[in-house]
């Protein structure tokens, strides 16, 4: 299983390296402002999470249509989805003001500021772009969890894969800031990243179950995926404190991220991009 700890923190490391270059390119477009941040984060990790909750039922839906039967298989598929849908970010050079033919800015507060037609149409353009492949990488870990949790020592398989997955993340936001953008620019790091992407989803839809792979991942039909698990033995009122105490911590790390986002932009002299990757 280790091939698919090191693929998984390859993904890791291209999904942030997604995330640097996209808010490059938004600081592009709205500065390095709290609209910048709040787009970038929120779509990301909303993303993640509508992925997450979404990932039984687009999973039996790739496999209904592709006829894979092979978890690993559909995994690189949505690695190749993935891929494909950050495409859509070069969209985002192609949208023209509105209108198209005024100037985009108005006097506000002493200085010219995007007009609010300018903002919305960006704002929800640059969001779906960000959502979508953010929504197929959500699906990649519940995935990857269920190929493997009837393995021995499989309740240790979902911490190894989120660690792994972590690590390589935290490597792609250094090289990224402070390497590929510096010499590649925000086009080159992006299709780097892609091209990247595209070579990990193309290889596990070649190898699949391969002996490569170590252990044999669970071998069950897909619609176990979206099967109900068994009662816990915990009283249910348990499971749903536990539920609301996640979404609290949620928002709690949520609010400290963009809080020490703003104070260390005053406090530490780094540029925009630099300080998002240092958060």
């Amino acid at each position: 299983m280790f091939q698919v700890l090191l693929a998984y923190a390859v993904s890791g490391f291209i999904a942030l390296g997604y995330q640097v270059v996209w808010f490059r390119i938004l600081t592009d477009w709205f500065g390095s402002t709290n609209l910048t941040f709040a787009l970038v984060v929120t779509s990301f990790i909303g993303g993640l999470s509508a992925g997450s909750v979404l990932s039984a039922r687009l999973v039996a839906l790739l496999d209904s249509q592709l006829r894979l039967h092979d978890r690993l298989r559909v995994y690189g598929v949505i690695e190749l989805l993935v891929a494909a849908s950050v495409t859509l970010t070069l969209l985002l050079n192609a949208l023209p003001a509105i209108p198209r033919d005024d100037f985009p800015y108005e006097a506000g507060q002493g200085m010219w500021v995007h007009g609010w037609q300018y903002v919305a149409l960006h704002s929800t353009v640059a969001a779906t772009c960000i959502f979508l492949p953010c929504v197929l990488m959500g699906v990649t870990f519940p995935l990857l969890c269920d190929a493997y949790r009837n393995q021995t020592n499989g309740h240790r398989w979902p911490a190894a894969l989120y660690a792994s997955n972590t690590a390589g993340a935290v490597l792609g936001v250094l090289a990224c800031q402070f390497m590929l953008l510096l010499t590649l620019g925000h086009l080159g790091t992006l299709w780097l990243l892609i091209a990247t992407n595209v070579l990990v989803g193309g290889y596990f839809v070649y190898a699949g179950y391969d002996a490569r792979f170590g252990v044999q991942p669970d071998p069950s039909p897909f619609p176990s995926l979206a099967a109900s698990k068994p009662p816990l033995a915990q009283p249910q009122r348990t499971a749903s404190t536990l539920l609301v105490y996640a979404t609290l911590g949620g928002f709690l790390a949520g609010g400290l991220e963009g809080d020490l986002f703003k104070r260390l932009s005053f406090v530490v002299e780094l540029n925009p991009g630099a300080t998002m990757s240092f958060v």
